[in-house]
């Protein structure tokens, strides 16, 4: 599903979560970029993703998505379990290193791995994924109900302008 810019900046879309489809109860800030298909297949909207791309130099464009509060406290325990994992593998592997322990290493890159997998694949289950295209924002993962709503916004709006 595509959506614009200018239609998500101004909020024209329907007033269901994006993800579970149930009425939204507030709107959440993420940054899209424009990616490769590999990228967009494998990575969530979110700040661990914005992060990582920021940091190859990639510039996002901020947009705002609904959703319910039960929708951004999964996301948001996921990404700091994710966040977690990345930062005590990275560490634990760091010291293994220094201190010549194999077991702290294995312990590190099995943190790592899982943190790895929690930011990608468990985010992607409970978020959508999305990249800029020629035609504005492309989201994956949304709820059908949203998808419709956008359809029937999108025939309100035409509807209004003729």
């Amino acid at each position: 599903m595509v959506l614009s810019v200018p239609d998500l900046s101004a909020r024209r879309v329907p007033d269901l979560d994006v993800k579970s489809g149930r009425r939204s109860t507030g709107w959440t800030t993420v940054e899209v970029f424009d990616l490769a298909s590999w990228a967009f297949l494998l990575l969530p909207l979110g700040p661990l993703s914005s992060a990582l791309l920021r940091s190859g130099g990639a510039r996002g464009v901020r947009v705002e998505l609904p959703v319910t509060r039960a929708t951004a406290r999964r996301r948001r325990t996921a990404e700091v379990a994710a966040g977690l994992g990345l930062a005590a593998g990275a560490f634990a592997l760091l010291r293994g290193l220094i201190q010549g322990r194999p077991a702290l290493v294995a312990l590190g890159a099995v943190l790592l791995v899982a943190g790895a997998l929690v930011a990608t694949v468990g985010l992607s289950a409970l978020w959508v994924r999305g990249r800029l295209v020629e035609e504005g924002v492309q989201l994956r993962g949304v709820h059908r109900a949203f998808a419709d709503g956008v359809v029937y916004v999108r025939a309100l709006g035409r509807r209004s302008a003729a």
